[in-house]
């Protein structure tokens, strides 16, 4: 596909859709699913000029998108999506350090949680099961079960757990190049650049890097429907990883 209607009309338009949908009451995984498809796009070879456009038209995007969370009346923007004050107040309140009046104090207060465990964990520790924030921070076995491992294990623990993630994306990487053929690779690689991306976000969130997000960590957070997906995406990539090893099986022996 070389003409940019092309791409927008088989690629594009069906997952700018589907994360409009989305993203009126999940903002960060209508973004982390936006940002696996481009992803995949550049990985399945979409020409730089085409991605080049999509940028272009995603910036542009996000410019009005900002401009009208700004500037259209909360009451308005109420009756779009409760999520969207939200949003606002937790942008202003990351930016300036100051808790906004429309924050959930929740949120505030698993922020200076969060960075008295990290600061408990110190360089290492190792004190498994024996966190203290647990007890004082909200959904600490969830959102933030990342600075409780730093609590537990400190920065040196919490660094092993990022660069599995980080090695877990390495190994999708080589069914890109190892894969026969080409929609087993994509979906594997998507799969696990998602997967990936969540981790990263969660952990970013955990230590003040991004706004509170409620996004989890991958087999590590309690969840439900969160787990399940997480097990069926790993089960699809082991899966393609599989058919690898047994189309390499058979061309060995075609070749003998």
């Amino acid at each position: 596909m070389k003409e940019f209607k092309d791409v927008m009309l088989s690629m594009i338009l069906p997952v700018a859709i589907t994360c409009l949908l989305i993203a009126r009451d999940n903002l960060s995984t209508a973004l982390i699913l936006y940002f696996t498809s481009v992803l995949v796009m550049f990985i399945g070879r979409v020409s730089i000029k085409n991605l080049s456009i999509l940028a272009g038209l995603t910036l542009i995007a996000a410019v009005i998108f900002i401009t009208l969370l700004y500037t259209v009346p909360e009451p308005v923007l109420r009756k779009y999506s409760e999520r969207s004050v939200v949003w606002k107040h937790r942008i202003d309140s990351y930016i300036s350090g100051v808790k906004s009046d429309g924050v959930d104090p929740d949120e505030d207060y698993q922020v200076q949680q969060a960075k008295i465990a990290i600061t408990k964990g110190g360089f290492f520790r190792m004190n498994p099961g024996g966190s203290d924030q647990r007890n004082y921070l909200p959904e600490a076995y969830n959102d933030f079960i990342y600075v409780i491992i730093i609590e537990e294990y400190g920065l040196l623990g919490g660094a092993f757990i990022l660069l599995l993630y980080i090695f877990f994306l390495y190994r999708c990487i080589t069914m890109v190049v190892n894969a026969p053929k080409t929609f087993g690779a994509l979906l594997a690689v998507g799969l696990g650049i998602a997967l990936v991306t969540q981790a990263m976000i969660n952990m970013a969130v955990a230590v003040d890097l991004l706004p509170v997000t409620g996004v989890t960590l991958p087999l590590v957070s309690m969840g439900g429907s969160s787990v399940i997906f997480t097990s069926v995406a790993i089960g699809v990539i082991l899966s393609v990883s599989r058919n690898i090893h047994e189309e390499q099986k058979l061309s060995g022996i075609t070749q003998k």
